[in-house]
């Protein structure tokens, strides 16, 4: 029964709690929640403003009318239906410039606002907005009635600047509003969420606007497939396999189906949820550390304007939504830690799981909860809450892992880790007498194709540096060619028309290889971890998300329409002629610079001068450190160093796992070199607190 009982809070602390408390039933209080609720929704007002106007978001909204007739030539016309206060949103080309599309089987016609002659005489899909009616003409010149095609008629909401003015004015009351406080006030009371939150929106809204505003296109990676290929399974009536991707993101892109049929709403969600993730974040550090609201806000600013954030959130890959989970899974612990609350800690153990099954690389988080449930053992917190946090990741991974073992036949989380650690081994394999012929034959010439300079720098050098591309060079020559080697990694049943995985054969390789050769193997470790730990403060911050921008318009449109099946059932942009975008005679893209893209460029540069340095190191290690030895030393009673610890450490468990089975590559440590940067306020905030605790005491 001792053991179900919770500590009793000190009396100093009771009466914090009480002292800091909001009772909303005083009237004095009254004022201040009207003002913080307002300052909330003017903020997001701004948000909506900046977006709009920019370009960048437009809500689209369907235009009722009724049937087509045929005007003259090519031209037919479709009678809009307008009433109040559509008509206030609406306006055609008369009035000045409509925002009317027309599509025709999910397709946009145009160009739009053609003059109503070339639309009589040539057609081929250019329309017209003339009041309440539509002049428009089909792709082909057919007859709309009868062509047996789907014409849908669409408009995006376009704000009066009417409303840009109460926006701008109520922003003028604000300031003033503001100016009225003293500096300590506003720098760490409540006007600081709403001031970090401005900060973080701005960071994040100008790395990205160029993109959204000049480039708009979804990039594709090498592994873009490989996630839409489930979903593809669902809508083609059959199981989706999850044999090489674990179902987080499939799950993201399937509701992000709901939201938008085009490639670029994913993007544009992506990019929300980062911007969501990191203002969450924000508001939780307030809602427990307020003095540190402001601070928090500054790293935050700098994460999403990290240059590779804002790639992974134009990728089709899963590393913006695995970034954003891991931000968001950490403000629930702090929030679980301080609140003490059952329903907080299943909503941890449950996040951690789904960012897990976003992207497997977050299994660290398996560590973080076994380090949490320590303390809580210790702590004696009541067994409903310690169940609380136990039991919802082993239950979802146990049902995954079911589920694969129904769908494709292993009880595992995917093949990509046996895969993984075959690619990682590659470099040092060995035959032996227990693998079939074929096989060793396989791995001779995978050897062989191992340049002698090669072999004896990855047998004599210990330096990461040199060691690194060479380890990756081959592993990825390994995993993506794994056919020349003869293993049969995948089996079709043509009765039961499932894919079988078999990694037998490749556990056998990578478990020979390293048995053969642990130094090799440790090498591997220590490279990996190295760049991981060391190389990111650099180049993280020269990566562009304009360099993969030619790559995937070749992919998407020059090289025709071979790939577009892969994405269904998501509409495939078509190709955005703009003065930013040239196409070359070759048929090769090149982008033209902009005025927003050199804002972008010259910001991330100013903050590239502050926040690449690896003296960055040396403070994110004293942190780690400095946390593990006073929550020792409180006996594992100190929450902030527990927080401190779980929260930093997540960087360092990060790399030991892609150190230990996988390769490193440029995407894999960026997802968590925020809580690198957060190390410089977390610890001068536990050693602070340590320091006034140990003053406190009695003596």
């Amino acid at each position: 029964m001792l053991a179900q009982k919770t500590p009793d809070l000190p009396t100093q602390e009771i009466n914090a709690m009480n002292k800091n408390s909001v009772k909303i039933s005083d009237p004095r209080n009254t004022g201040k929640i009207v003002f913080s609720i307002g300052l909330g929704v003017l903020f997001l007002l701004n948000i909506a403003a900046v977006l709009h106007y920019s370009n960048v978001w437009k809500p689209v909204l369907d235009v009722k009318g009724r049937r087509f007739d045929q005007e003259t030539g090519h031209c037919y016309l479709f009678h809009i239906d307008i009433k109040k206060p559509k008509s206030f949103f609406l306006a055609s080309d008369i009035d000045g410039t409509s925002s009317l599309l027309v599509y025709e089987n999910g397709r946009v016609l145009g160009p739009a606002h053609s003059p109503h002659k070339d639309i009589r005489n040539t057609g081929l899909g250019k329309y017209s907005h003339w009041g309440s009616d539509v002049y428009f003409s089909t792709s082909d010149n057919t007859d709309p009635r009868t062509n047996n095609r789907k014409y849908v008629f669409k408009y995006a909401v376009v704000i009066p600047p009417g409303f840009l003015l109460l926006i701008l004015a109520a922003d003028a009351a604000f300031i003033i509003r503001l100016s009225r406080r003293r500096l300590t006030d506003i720098l760490f009371g409540p006007p600081a969420l709403i001031i970090g939150g401005l900060m973080v929106a701005i960071s994040w809204l100008i790395v990205r606007l160029p993109f959204f505003v000049n480039y708009r296109v979804p990039i594709l990676s090498f592994d873009t497939p490989d996630y839409f290929y489930p979903i593809k399974q669902l809508f083609d009536g059959s199981l989706p396999l999850f044999a090489i991707r674990t179902p987080g993101y499939p799950l993201f892109l399937l509701v992000s189906k709901f939201f938008s049929s085009e490639l670029m709403g994913i993007v544009v969600l992506q990019a929300l949820f980062s911007l969501a993730s990191a203002l969450i974040m924000l508001i939780v550090v307030y809602r427990t550390y307020q003095h540190l609201t402001l601070f928090t806000a500054v790293i935050l600013s700098v994460h999403v304007a990290l240059p590779i954030m804002s790639s992974h959130d134009a990728i089709l890959i899963s590393e913006s939504v695995y970034a954003s989970s891991l931000l968001i899974t950490s403000a629930v612990l702090i929030l679980a830690v301080k609140r003490k609350n059952p329903l907080w800690f299943a909503s941890f153990s449950f996040l951690a799981c789904l960012t897990i099954l976003i992207r497997p690389a977050g299994i660290f988080l398996v560590a973080s909860l076994f380090i949490v449930l320590i303390f809580m053992f210790v702590n004696r917190y009541p067994w409903k809450t310690i169940a609380s946090a136990l039991l919802p990741m082993p239950l979802l991974l146990i049902g995954l892992f079911s589920y694969n073992l129904l769908t494709w036949g292993q009880f595992s989380m995917s093949a990509m880790g046996p895969i993984s650690m075959y690619g990682i081994t590659s470099s040092f394999w060995e035959p032996s007498p227990e693998f079939r012929m074929e096989l060793n034959k396989g791995i001779v010439k995978f050897r062989d194709g191992i340049s002698p300079a090669d072999q004896k720098l990855m047998s004599e050098s210990w330096d990461p540096k040199r060691l690194h591309w060479p380890f990756i060079e081959h592993a990825a020559r390994a995993i993506y060619g794994f056919s020349e080697m003869s293993i049969p990694f995948w089996v079709f049943n043509e009765t039961t028309h499932r894919i079988t995985f078999q990694p037998n054969e490749a556990k056998a390789i990578y478990q020979h290889a390293i048995r053969q050769h642990p130094i090799m193997y440790i090498k591997w470790v220590w490279t990996t971890f190295y760049i991981f730990m060391m190389d990111p403060y650099k180049w993280q911050w020269q990566i562009s998300i304009y360099n993969d921008i030619p790559g995937t318009y070749e992919q998407i449109y020059i090289y025709g329409e071979s790939r577009h099946h892969l994405f269904a059932p998501w509409h495939v942009p078509d190709f955005p002629n703009t003065d930013y975008i040239r196409l070359t005679a070759e048929k090769k893209v090149e982008l033209a610079p902009g005025l927003l893209q050199g804002m972008h460029r010259e910001y991330v540069r100013m903050l590239s001068t502050a926040f690449q340095g690896k003296w960055w190191v040396s403070i994110y290690v004293l942190t780690l450190v400095a946390s593990l030895g006073i929550l020792i030393g409180s006996r594992l009673r100190n929450e902030d160093a527990l927080l401190a610890l779980v929260v930093c450490s997540s960087h360092f468990q990060a790399g030991l796992v892609i150190a230990l089975a996988a390769g490193m590559v440029d995407r894999y440590s960026a997802p968590t070199q925020v809580y690198a940067y957060a190390s410089l306020i977390i610890i001068v905030h536990v050693i602070y607190t340590f320091w006034k605790k140990m003053q406190d005491r009695p003596q």
